[in-house]
């Protein structure tokens, strides 16, 4: 049987900036300039999300969430595959192993949000 990996990542964060300035400074820092836009789109019903339009090696790129620092507050920033790396006519051949990169993305954010002590990083029990 083939073995597809199954990559994707999520890191949490908080900062009173709304999401869309927020949204600016993360693709500003760590995504060299990409931006984040769609919240008019509401791609999620329950929460407001901003999200990278482009692709970037078949990944989908979200932030989603409420500004804030108390508990019912936050927000996160999820990496998930768009589509598959296997063809249609594989898809009951291949079997998935899971590629978790939640302690990546909280040094990358940690590293590359340093000097915006606006947002901060919230380790999670995972990273």
């Amino acid at each position: 049987m083939k073995k597809e990996p199954h990559v994707h990542g999520s890191v949490q964060f908080k900062s009173n900036l709304p999401i869309e300035k927020v949204g600016e400074i993360i693709g500003r820092e760590v995504f060299s300039g990409v931006k984040f836009g769609g919240l008019e789109k509401c791609i999620y019903e329950e929460v407001p999300a901003i999200y990278i339009d482009n692709l970037m090696l078949g990944f989908l790129f979200v932030i989603q969430g409420y500004s804030g620092f108390d508990k019912d507050s936050g927000f996160s920033l999820d990496m998930t595959p768009y589509f598959s790396v296997k063809k249609l006519d594989e898809f009951s051949e291949v079997e998935k192993y899971d590629v978790d990169l939640n302690n990546y993305l909280y040094a990358l954010l940690t590293v590359r949000l340093k000097k915006h002590t606006e947002i901060q990083v919230v380790k999670s029990l995972s990273a």
